[in-house]
């Protein structure tokens, strides 16, 4: 399945996917780090809870 491309104009066509997948990793990067900091809070509290 190709996306029709005479939506896009010729210059943004291929600037697009390179935009998405900088956002997407950036994204990505942004989440595990999310994730590793609140695990690491999460073990530091249960640690002095505990």
């Amino acid at each position: 399945m190709k996306a029709p491309r005479h939506h896009f104009a010729p210059g943004t066509l291929q600037q697009m996917p390179t935009r998405t997948q900088r956002l997407r990793v950036t994204l990505g990067v942004a989440l595990w780090f999310c994730a590793i900091a609140i695990g690491v809070v999460v073990s530091i509290m249960w640690r002095g809870a505990l």
